[in-house]
């Protein structure tokens, strides 16, 4: 009786998430049989020193029958991530959509930029709500820089973890939820000093 996983029945994204699960040298008849369909349905390509890659289509992509809402996503200081494993118990990274990294990675630089701009010139508009912003000056725009830095370590982390595909992503939930809060504390810290440094409301 033939044992394993019956892979000619997975669908293409049930077929990546076997393929970057699977243990080669523990299972390799298994290995050597999966990735020899996914080569024959032009998911992977043997390369030249006979180990198989996946096709940029499927490496971090969508395909057909793969809609992007299926896929496990991060929910980061909202949620503490659940682990997701397919049929046979493999572990499914989550993933981060590519737009999603894209605007992290942009806004990160661009506030980080824009908080070092205020700390040059010792002072920095700060929008507070939809009809209320502040200008806060000297030492209130240094914490306020910090308060952005951690935010923009949030929005990393989150990148990051896309491309870690180990089972750790409650470890980078927690270095998550540890830098949120510090960077609302510092938020609320650069507003006070503020205030008491003259700050100016608009």
């Amino acid at each position: 009786m033939a044992s394993g996983p019956n892979y000619a029945e997975y669908s293409d994204r049930e077929l990546v998430d076997a393929f970057e699960s699977i243990d080669a040298e523990s299972y390799p008849q298994r290995y050597q049989s999966l990735c020899e369909l996914m080569e024959s349905k032009q998911i992977v390509y043997k390369s030249d020193n006979n180990t198989y890659t996946l096709h940029d289509e499927y490496a971090h992509g969508v395909t057909d029958d793969w809609d992007e809402s299926d896929l496990p996503t991060t929910q980061y200081i909202t949620d503490a991530p659940e682990p997701q494993y397919d049929k046979d118990g493999n572990y499914i990274p989550n993933q981060v959509p590519l737009q999603a990294r894209i605007v992290n990675s942009l806004f990160a630089i661009v506030i980080i930029a824009y908080g070092s701009y205020g700390v040059y010139f010792g002072e920095l508009f700060v929008p507070i709500a939809r009809n209320l912003s502040i200008i806060i000056y000297g030492p209130a725009t240094v914490i306020m820089l910090l308060s952005i830095i951690a935010a923009s370590l949030t929005m990393i982390i989150e990148i990051v973890d896309h491309y870690d595909t180990r089972d750790n992503e409650h470890t980078y939930y927690k270095f998550a939820r540890i830098s949120a809060s510090i960077g609302v504390v510092s938020f609320i810290a650069a507003i006070v000093v503020g205030f008491s440094s003259g700050a100016e409301i608009y």
